[in-house]
């Protein structure tokens, strides 16, 4: 992990530790709505395959934002941006590149499936669509991709507002490069099976937080 996804994450760590500094863990009542939440993780991708990355590369960590609504009951909508890094190992299945960066742009859809005390288990699927960065002798290339994926998360609840989190996920990411019939596949096609690790910010409905918290107090 590189200097900026330290600092990254450490400030977003610093900000939820003051977030859940001002709650009162007598009062995780279950009975708050949540409206949506940000959360920001750490992912390390691992290439599985055929595939060029797979073969050619050593893929490192990287980073992922998002934000998500809760859109009815169960059921949330929102947006992901994720980024990470590789470096090329072996340019015969590669090409003539050195190293890359590979960003996508996610709409993502999550259902909780159960709830167990603080536990909450996440079923996730998104489809998105980005860009491998490829460099080679100070020039750059770039190739288009669209991305899918899907997975489930496991989420502990520390409090009403904060989170922390860890997923696994398989993705496919197809790309369009003018390759060869014999190995265009490898090429065109990468999976992935991607883990994660998070923390969570949470909004809650403020009406519905405060009636809780005053059905706690006469309790």
């Amino acid at each position: 992990m590189n200097l900026n996804i330290k600092n990254t994450v450490l400030a977003f760590l610093f900000c939820s530790s003051i977030c859940i500094g001002q709650e009162d863990p007598s009062k995780k009542s279950k009975e708050y709505e949540r409206v949506g939440f940000f959360s920001l993780s750490y992912l390390r991708p691992a290439p599985i395959g055929d595939s060029f990355i797979n073969k050619g590369t050593e893929v490192d960590g990287g980073l992922s934002f998002e934000f998500q609504k809760v859109v009815k009951d169960r059921f949330q909508l929102g947006v992901r941006v994720e980024s990470f890094h590789y470096s090329v190992t072996d340019s015969e299945f590669t090409g003539a590149y050195n190293s890359g960066n590979i960003s996508n742009l996610n709409l993502v859809g999550g259902y909780r499936i159960l709830e167990a005390g603080d536990f909450w288990f996440i079923g996730n699927a998104g489809i998105g669509f980005g860009i491998y960065k490829n460099k080679a002798s100070g020039e750059k290339f770039t190739e288009s991709f669209t991305t899918y994926w899907a997975g489930i998360e496991a989420e502990y609840n520390l409090g009403k507002s904060f989170q922390i989190f860890s997923r696994a996920e398989l993705r496919t990411d197809r790309l369009n490069i003018n390759a060869p019939d014999l190995i265009a596949d490898s090429f065109n096609k990468v999976n992935y099976l991607v883990f994660q690790f998070g923390v969570r910010l949470t909004i809650l409905n403020r009406d519905k937080q405060e009636k809780a918290e005053n059905i706690d107090g006469k309790k």
